[in-house]
């Protein structure tokens, strides 16, 4: 089975880009459930490394992060200056999302220590385009 999924954007002026995980108006989000991937991004195509993946209620989910000490020190420490903290994300039935959270952890080599995620089997996806591995 593989799930065709919608990952969503934000317009930056005219243009669709990554949404930016703390230019994003969560307030935005309080209805939307799914799954999503969090990466960072460097300038002029620097370096890149996916962080994390998860699911749920996508305010919630995404408000956590934005606390968690190893995605803000992206933002503060010796990252900073040289990229920005990226996340795309799309609305997946409840039924299927612990399948695609497995097949996205499995699928990434994700920075920043133990993390655990669901054991169901994988539900296969299409990844975005943008992310920079998948160019």
């Amino acid at each position: 089975m593989e799930l065709a999924l919608n990952w969503s954007m934000c317009l930056r002026g005219q243009k669709s880009v990554p949404c930016g995980l703390y230019r994003l108006n969560l307030e935005n989000l309080k209805r939307r459930a799914g799954v999503y991937i969090i990466w960072y991004q460097g300038n002029d195509g620097g370096t890149s490394f996916v962080v994390d993946v998860g699911q749920g209620i996508l305010k919630n989910r995404l408000g956590e992060h934005k606390k968690e000490s190893e995605i803000e020190e992206l933002t503060t420490g010796l990252w900073k200056d040289t990229g920005e903290v990226l996340v795309t994300f799309s609305n997946v039935e409840k039924k299927h999302r612990d399948g695609v959270e497995s097949y996205l952890a499995d699928t990434f080599e994700l920075r920043g220590g133990v993390k655990r995620y669901p054991l169901d089997d994988p539900v296969r996806v299409n990844l975005p385009s943008f992310l920079p591995e998948y160019q």
